[in-house]
């Protein structure tokens, strides 16, 4: 199993990716915490509003964080 990352592991991995010339590659992201099932990466980052965190931490599946004010939305 992965170990769940951070914006600044994603930041961080991103500009090296650039630096190699990858910044016009599509975005593809595991659909499970083994990365054995991918779907496409239609929307970047974004953060759960008070009003829908009940909604959002329903829907979340297997993040090592459960609490809404700590997690942001890709994909």
């Amino acid at each position: 199993m992965a170990n769940q990352i951070k914006l600044k592991d994603l930041y961080d991995e991103c500009k090296k990716q650039m630096a190699m010339g990858n910044g016009e590659k599509f975005l593809v992201v595991s659909n499970d915490n083994e990365g054995n099932g991918f779907h496409g990466m239609f929307f970047t980052v974004s953060a759960i509003r008070k009003k829908d965190r009940r909604y959002y931490e329903s829907l979340i599946r297997d993040s090592c964080e459960t609490n809404a004010d700590n997690i942001l939305l890709v994909g």
